[in-house]
């Protein structure tokens, strides 16, 4: 296997990966704030350090990863700081819930407004970048309530909601290919 493979693959899921080990490894039970806490502090650290090589590797990055690296770090720091797990349970609800409106907002108005983040990784017509605009739009929309609904009423399932809500959105993202 090429090193470049193994670069790709820390970039787009070491942080997420290592968050999930490190709160099984902390807290296999969901009980322990501080194992919380200590895995969002490295999540925090990784996603940085991600981005970082992210960019060193391409000498280029689209917006996404930016918004989604500031979101993580900013509410991972507050998590971290005030030592609230709840700071980074809400991270989802806002961050998903801005990307619905913004796609959603801008399907509305006849634009698929993720080829403005992602132009230069695919090349498709605008009928193609409006039709996943809708469906990302409405799966960011469907991931916002659902953890507004996990965090609120069964927050000691939100670790495996957010594992499970991780690999229906990285399978989603694998079936727009064929779009």
């Amino acid at each position: 296997m090429k090193n470049g493979v193994w670069i790709n693959w820390f970039v787009e899921f070491g942080p997420i990966v290592t968050f999930f080990l490190l709160l099984y490894l902390t807290d296999p039970v969901g009980q322990n704030e501080k194992g919380f806490i200590f895995s969002t502090g490295v999540f925090v650290v990784l996603t940085i350090i991600a981005v970082i090589v992210g960019y060193l590797r391409d000498r280029n990055t689209t917006i996404f990863p930016i918004i989604a690296g500031v979101a993580i770090v900013g509410f991972g720091i507050f998590t971290v700081f005030f030592e609230n797990p709840l700071i980074f349970m809400i991270k989802d609800t806002f961050y998903n819930g801005l990307f619905a409106i913004f796609l959603l907002f801008g399907a509305y108005m006849g634009k698929g407004l993720l080829k403005n983040l992602f132009s230069s990784l695919f090349d498709m017509q605008d009928k193609g970048w409006y039709i996943l605009s809708i469906r990302w739009g409405v799966l960011f929309l469907l991931l916002a309530i659902s953890n507004e609904i996990v965090w609120r009423a069964f927050m000691d399932w939100w670790v495996r909601y957010k594992f499970i809500a991780t690999l229906i959105t990285i399978a989603f993202g694998w079936y727009q290919i064929t779009l």
